[in-house]
């Protein structure tokens, strides 16, 4: 069964049974294609994803505390008002994923060994996340590119 998720797409239909449940905390998705799908008003709590692509996928109106992303191919993917607090994202690739809405509590988010060059976070409270070993290239939060920020941070010291 791993062998065949990993090799073929998700269909519709399992989609729609598997992520319209609400209630998914403590899940684990391993070497699953799962991009294009959309993950809308579920509890994700303490979800892990290994070694899956999930490459335009939507998630919106999302807790996910506590989730863990390692090797995981994010690219396009968008998050929209998410609970992401406590997350740890290593070793992936979120080039141009976007971010909206992102309210972080308790401990901090990690972001470590990973591809971010042009995501964008959008109206996030950034102030306890972690980013370690990244390419940043095109990152941008609210419209500004990180080297701007930096330039404007570095004349206000």
């Amino acid at each position: 069964m791993n062998n065949n998720l990993s090799e073929n797409k998700l269909q519709d239909e399992f989609k729609k049974r598997v992520f319209q449940d609400e209630r998914m905390p403590e899940t684990n998705f391993r070497r699953v294609a799962m991009g294009q799908s959309e993950f809308d008003d579920i509890d994700m709590h303490k979800t892990n994803f290994i070694n899956v692509n999930m490459a335009g996928t939507k998630f919106d109106n999302i807790y996910m505390s506590s989730t863990t992303f390692n090797d995981i191919n994010m690219h396009l993917v968008k998050f929209n008002e998410v609970g992401l607090w406590e997350i740890e994202v290593s070793n992936s690739e979120l080039g141009e994923a976007y971010f909206h809405d992102i309210h972080l509590y308790g401990k901090g988010n990690m972001f470590e060994r990973c591809q971010l060059n042009g995501t964008s976070f959008v109206a996030c409270d950034l102030s306890n996340v972690d980013i370690r070993e990244c390419n940043l290239s095109g990152f941008t939060v609210n419209g500004i590119s990180l080297e701007a920020l930096l330039e404007s941070y570095n004349k206000n010291k």
